[in-house]
């Protein structure tokens, strides 16, 4: 760990990077022993000389500046849970990663020197790269016997990608899952900035503390390493792998529960919060019952309701139907709204998330009243005759909601959405009068 530490004050190679050039194949395994043994993750090491030396100041930076900075991040690119664009189809952030070959030499030096010295030591038919990789085996075998002895309280959960074992009452969550979290009661340390930032409705229980761990697709490992989590909550099978490596994981699939009530109570179950999930689901009963009568009482019981969004597409619209964001699963799983037969035939009964129809179809598919989606601080376009002359735009009937508000569709957010979609039916059917 002496030349790892070195690396990390006398260059700016990523934690891969050096855990490489000091005989470990995975960046991952390398951070947890560090951690182990120097008490800190490589990331707080590294800020904590940075500091102790005079930050930029430090003659060693000065050093690596003089003659090329690597400015690269280690990242995962496989996390596009939740995914938005204002101005057109879908995105994704993705990491990059720059090799600095003036840091590689420094580095490959340094282990040269390390292994030399180790061979000494070792019998004389022992290759130094055989060398390293033994002695990089049995640390992480003495690593994962020590961590076992270590964590008491544990218990096994059952999840999609087979039996894990969490702790008892996890105090350290990094979440990708918002929504259920909060609602048992459990404030994540780390959560990416898409939710937190495509999800309003929940900021009221996000405390500042809350750390930003990037955009989901490009999610950063070395951020997640350093919040120390007990147990990291994902929607991502592909990246269950990589995440284990840094702490207990649980692949949350949604698509597993058939109501929200279930969601809450798995993840009851999944941060041993059984009592909060139960008291949080007998309050959903009955807000949902409040938010339903109160539209009950302002609108034909066979009034149909479509939801359009034509502010984050071009040239077409995207009219969305139960299963997706954009307060499908608030209007037609919570509220009971009804939605047309073609939402019903051609989005709903088929199970599909959302399509996409021409201004020239539109009249298919908008029943009675319509709920559109808006981006704050963005321009409709301009609209058809065709939009123009819909009953429900002739009669008023339309309800307006914001995209930041309305892209989440957790179980959390979709019944603070529902409670709003009444609310402003209600005021709709006031102002009507």
């Amino acid at each position: 760990m002496a030349k790892a530490k070195e690396l990390m004050i006398r260059t700016d190679a990523t934690t891969q990077e050096i855990a490489l050039n000091v005989g470990y194949s995975d960046g991952f395994y390398f951070a947890r022993l560090f951690k182990k043994q120097v008490g800190m993750t490589p990331g707080q090491y590294k800020k904590k000389v940075k500091e102790s030396i005079g930050g930029s100041d430090s003659p060693w930076q000065g050093f690596v500046s003089s003659m090329g900075k690597n400015d690269s991040s280690c990242y995962f690119v496989d996390d596009n849970h939740y995914q938005l664009k204002t101005e057109g189809d879908r995105h994704m952030l993705k990491g990059t990663r720059s090799k600095i070959a003036l840091t590689l030499m420094l580095c490959f030096t340094l282990l040269l020197a390390a292994c030399t010295n180790g061979n000494s030591s070792r019998n004389s038919n022992q290759g130094s790269a055989g060398g390293n990789s033994n002695h990089s085996a049995e640390s992480i075998q003495n690593t994962s016997s020590n961590e076992a002895k270590e964590n008491t309280g544990m218990r096994k959960i059952s999840t999609v990608m087979g039996e894990v074992s969490v702790p008892e009452h996890p105090k350290r969550v990094v979440d990708w899952d918002l929504g259920p979290v909060l609602a048992v009661g459990v404030t994540p340390v780390g959560a990416s900035s898409t939710q937190m930032n495509f999800a309003d409705f929940l900021k009221p229980y996000l405390p500042d503390t809350v750390q930003d761990i990037g955009l989901d697709g490009s999610i950063s490992y070395e951020k997640v390493l350093d919040l120390s989590p007990d147990v990291i909550i994902t929607w991502n099978k592909e990246a269950y792998v990589n995440y284990s490596k840094i702490a207990p994981t649980v692949v949350f699939d949604t698509s597993q529960y058939s109501t929200i009530p279930e969601e809450i109570t798995a993840m009851g179950d999944i941060l041993g919060r059984q009592e909060e999930a139960r008291k949080w689901n007998e309050d959903f009963e009955k807000r949902m019952e409040a938010a339903r009568n109160k539209i009950k009482n302002v609108i034909p019981k066979d009034a149909t309701i479509s939801i359009v969004d034509y502010v984050t597409v071009d040239k077409f619209l995207m009219v969305i139907g139960n299963s997706g964001e954009r307060g499908g699963r608030a209007a037609y799983d919570i509220l009971g709204l009804n939605p047309t037969p073609k939402v019903k035939s051609d989005i709903i009964d088929k199970k599909t998330d959302r399509v996409e129809v021409s201004w020239e179809t539109v009249n298919d598919y908008v029943g009675d009243y319509v709920i559109v989606l808006t981006v704050d601080g963005k321009e409709p376009p301009k609209l058809p005759v065709t939009w123009t002359s819909l009953n429900a735009v002739k009669n008023h009937h339309v309800i307006e909601i914001e995209m930041k508000k309305y892209f989440a569709a957790d179980s959390f957010s979709s019944l603070l959405q529902a409670e709003d979609i009444a609310d402003k039916i209600t005021k709709l059917a006031v102002t009507a009068k």
